[in-house]
């Protein structure tokens, strides 16, 4: 079994923590209870020069909806040539239209100015893919966009069911990289990952003791996964 552990951190200490638990790579956020925002430059420059692991920056200036105006979308591009200018080496970021569809041109808008900085960045659809209308148009849209789709894989009615991400992975799986995040607990990954085929799985409160990274939990989530600890 080879799947990879990211995990999401909001500061260096709690990078350094994740690292030296295992973690094969890292998300960066602000106010992760309201499921992650565009980090502070200063932090993330912080956690760059503290550690090694690949670094995916969430690009993200509201929780209110995944559905931005101009000037938001103006916002969103800065901020995504900023983080990469910090040491990003990937983003998050997902965006939908009115109607529920990929923005692909705000999603294709932001990859160019990543691009730009970095030829090689990768680029990550985050669960703003749980609310498309559409999600096998979107995902066909995302093929040559996103290198990587992050997701629950979890539906209404269906309890810790993963079936739809395993179909996902199935089916796209060739041209998209699948990660899967949300009620992924030590308890649950190797389960998850087994069920679904999934070649990552993404922990944020789950590896967490009193709002702080716990070294000891990422250890044994890739103790779980068969991941060895191999610091920073």
């Amino acid at each position: 079994m080879n799947t990879a552990l990211e995990i999401i951190v909001l500061d260096a200490r709690d990078a350094v923590e994740a690292a030296a638990g295992g973690a094969t790579q890292l998300e960066v956020v602000r106010d992760l209870d309201l499921g992650g925002l565009t980090p502070d430059l200063t932090l993330l420059a912080e956690i760059r020069a503290a550690v090694r692991l690949p670094l995916n920056a969430m690009v993200r200036p509201h929780a209110r909806d995944f559905v931005y105006s101009p000037e938001e979308s103006a916002q969103i591009l800065r901020d995504a040539a900023a983080v990469m200018r910090c040491g990003a080496d990937g983003v998050v970021f997902g965006a939908l239209t009115e109607a529920g569809a990929v923005d692909v041109a705000l999603v294709r808008s932001v990859l160019a100015v990543c691009r730009a900085v970095n030829p090689v960045v990768r680029l990550t659809f985050h669960r703003a893919i749980e609310a498309v209308a559409d999600a096998d148009a979107a995902l066909t849209a995302l093929i040559g966009l996103a290198d990587r789709v992050l997701a629950s894989g979890l539906q209404a009615g269906q309890g810790e069911s993963r079936e739809l991400l395993g179909a996902w992975v199935r089916r796209y799986g060739a041209d998209i990289h699948f990660a899967c995040g949300g009620g992924v607990m030590l308890a649950n990954a190797r389960q998850i990952a087994l069920a679904t085929g999934v070649p990552e799985v993404h922990l944020g409160g789950a590896v967490r003791t009193n709002g702080r990274v716990d070294r000891a939990k990422v250890a044994a989530v890739a103790s779980n996964l068969g991941l060895a600890e191999d610091g920073h």
